[in-house]
């Protein structure tokens, strides 16, 4: 059977940490990405997340299996559906829906979408030039605030 290699990754590969897990960039790259919103997790759920990942950490599990538990972790975790579930709103889900939209075929090719009650998942190529970091600060910022604006609120909405 051959295989088919998907992506043409360029040279351009960098890494660069948000604190506990690392993040990994290519140019040309897809990215499955989830963010949910601030009220999404309970602290005390975080931080017993964490807490589990430096545990596994410790006990030499690295990389992308070290990962994938936390990831599985977290998932589990915002299923349960915390929090105000503001993406139930219509008005909110079709802004964030939107909001992905507005630069594809520019910055960056969506692929695929869910938009869940407390979270969000989604799937892009960035191209070349462009970052994944700015690109979800752009989602994250535009629809922060005026999601607070169309509920008559201030402060946090995604997480960070």
């Amino acid at each position: 059977m051959q295989s088919k290699t998907l992506l043409p990754f360029s040279q351009r590969v960098g890494v660069r940490s948000r604190g506990y897990l690392p993040h990994w960039e290519a140019d040309d790259a897809i990215y499955f990405i989830t963010y949910r919103l601030a009220d999404s997790l309970p602290q005390a759920v975080v931080t017993r997340i964490h807490e589990q990942y430096r545990a596994d950490r410790a006990r030499g599990m690295t990389g992308p299996m070290a990962s994938r538990r936390l990831s599985r972790r977290m998932n589990n975790c915002l299923r349960a559906g915390s929090g105000e579930c503001l993406l139930r709103e219509p008005a909110i889900a079709e802004l964030t829906i939107d909001t992905w939209r507005h630069f594809d075929g520019e910055r960056y090719r969506l692929i695929a979408w869910c938009a869940m009650p407390n979270h969000a998942h989604v799937i892009v190529r960035l191209f070349r030039g462009s970052e994944l970091g700015r690109a979800v600060h752009s989602w994250k910022s535009y629809t922060a605030k005026v999601a607070n604006r169309l509920l008559g609120r201030t402060g946090e909405f995604w997480a960070r």
